[in-house]
């Protein structure tokens, strides 16, 4: 994890009721304030907006599991105190990708969804997203529309239809998307 990670992890240690978490939520939390640090570094945030964005990520998590609110509060000040750089390129590879994360984590309340996920999508390539009931795939792509995953294209306009929009079976997805969304594709996806 290297050196961020272990002050983090240090960080967390000193909070009793942060031991006790099981160790994937223990591991999600500290790699996500790790990854926190590190967009605010690339992005020159200041250590007063880290506390504040780390504190929305992962007191709702915390509550949970019971840890104080005063202990969330110091958590996120000693956090928010160890920022550092992190420019980790991506190496090229000749393709045309419209999203290329890394290492993306991904949590709903207190459950883990993706843990170190890589989400790398080529142009002109069509996906699926298949799974068992309960495991995340409307919350994953209710993430990707509203662009709540860090790293996120901002110039990438999604459009998420419900599996249980009533339509005519002879009646396309793309037609479907054209007549009933405000949000219309353009022409070059037909």
């Amino acid at each position: 994890m290297g050196d961020l990670g272990d002050k983090i992890t240090a960080a967390f240690g000193s909070v009793p009721q942060v031991s006790a978490l099981d160790d994937d939520m223990r591991t999600y939390v500290v790699e996500l304030a790790t990854s926190m640090l590190e967009d605010a570094t690339e992005h020159g945030s200041t250590p007063a907006d880290v506390k504040d964005e780390l504190k929305e990520a992962i007191a709702p998590m915390l509550e949970e599991f019971e840890v104080p609110e005063d202990a969330v509060e110091s958590l996120c000040t000693t956090l928010s105190k160890l920022l550092v750089s992190g420019d980790e390129e991506i190496e090229d590879d000749g393709k045309d990708y419209v999203v290329q994360l890394r290492d993306i984590r991904l949590g709903f309340g207190a459950r883990m969804l993706l843990h170190k996920t890589d989400l790398i999508l080529e142009r002109n390539h069509r996906y699926g997203l298949v799974g068992e009931n309960g495991i995340g795939k409307t919350t994953l792509l209710t993430r990707v529309v509203k662009g709540d995953i860090r790293g996120w294209p901002t110039h990438l306009k999604c459009v998420y239809v419900q599996h249980e929009v009533l339509a005519e079976a002879s009646e396309t997805v793309i037609h479907w998307a054209h007549t009933h969304l405000a949000y219309h594709l353009p022409e070059a996806v037909e």
